[in-house]
């Protein structure tokens, strides 16, 4: 079996509602094709066409995509999606998915109403059947290790749910703006900031039995997980207390209970992926439908070939089907 854990799918309601309500700081405009303009450039139109989509789900005999929105509205400059925005979503989400039984919708959690936000992705599991969510990287001006989102965890864990993390532009990290570094370098460097925060804040401490996958093989988390031990044990000059505050383990045993997607576009990457997450926490994910991806599974096709058929079978599917059978 093949799952693409790492997908984006909308429908044009959505962004005919943008067009009229923008909400993550790009006004989004029709364009003379028919299409989305987000400011000045076109949205890619395989965000919300399906043909193309799922013709590509044939030819690479993949079984499950789970897809989550437009990565954009996970959060945005100063806010993110508020209980009835997050309903709005999620509704768009079942409709999107529901011409396929190959696509499965993953929840956008109410991040930006803390004080509902447990209890609506509760509601969301229970009404279109998600088995899991996308969450982002921050919660707009607040960060994701804020005690206020501790019911969201608790949910998340007592629901068995997938949660894939992934980051949207609204935390930008200085002279990011040129060359589009904001996807290519801050996306990956965000995540690891934002999981490094969890890990030492104690969330995966409180619950380890959450399952988080991160998008784009971890950023840059699992590359820097030794120099978070070393951090961690540094004895007297940088010895930081807050540290060990809330956590009982070494940091990079908190990162081995995570999970990390292929979308790293290199073998040696992959392998070092592998060698340290071990195979039952690397899945196979493509970031479709975006040109900075592997939307088709060329670059992981060739080296998942390469492996036994026992670790590709887990990457391939094995390691997310055995969250998914059982969430919800």
């Amino acid at each position: 079996m093949i799952v693409d854990v790492h997908a984006h799918l909308a429908t044009r309601d959505l962004f005919d509602h943008l067009t009229e309500h923008p909400v993550f700081g790009k006004m989004m405009s029709k364009n003379s094709e028919g299409g989305y303009n987000i400011g000045a450039g076109p949205l890619d139109s395989l965000c919300y066409d399906l043909e193309p989509r799922l013709a590509s789900l044939s030819a690479r005999n993949v079984d499950v995509q789970l897809v989550g929105t437009f990565n954009p509205l996970l959060h945005w400059m100063g806010g993110a999606p508020d209980a009835a925005f997050s309903r709005y979503i999620n509704a768009d989400t079942a409709k999107a998915v529901a011409a396929d039984k190959r696509l499965w919708g993953m929840a956008t959690i109410a991040f930006g109403d803390p004080d509902t936000a447990a209890e609506e992705l509760r509601r969301a599991v229970g009404e279109y059947g998600f088995k899991g969510a996308h969450v982002g990287i921050s919660a707009g001006e607040r960060t994701l290790d804020d005690p206020a989102f501790e019911p969201v965890w608790s949910v998340a864990e007592e629901l068995g749910l997938f949660l894939f993390m992934h980051p949207a532009r609204d935390r930008q990290i200085e002279r990011c703006e040129d060359y589009n570094l904001n996807t290519i370098v801050a996306y990956p460097m965000e995540t690891g900031i934002t999981v490094s925060r969890l890990i030492f804040a104690g969330v995966f401490e409180r619950h380890p039995g959450l399952k988080l996958c991160l998008a784009h093989g971890g950023g840059t988390l699992v590359w820097l997980a030794a120099r978070l031990d070393r951090g961690f044990w540094a004895p007297v000059f940088e010895h930081n207390p807050a540290q060990h505050e809330h956590i009982t383990k070494r940091p990079s045993e908190y990162v081995k209970q995570l999970y990390v997607d292929t979308c790293v576009f290199g073998a040696e990457q992959l392998d070092f992926l592998l060698s340290f997450m071990g195979p039952d926490h690397v899945m196979f994910g493509t970031d479709y439908p975006f040109e900075i991806a592997d939307s088709e599974g060329e670059c992981a096709a060739p080296w998942l070939a390469g492996l036994d058929d026992a670790t590709r079978a887990k990457i391939d599917g094995g390691n997310a089907m055995a969250i998914l059978e059982t969430a919800g």
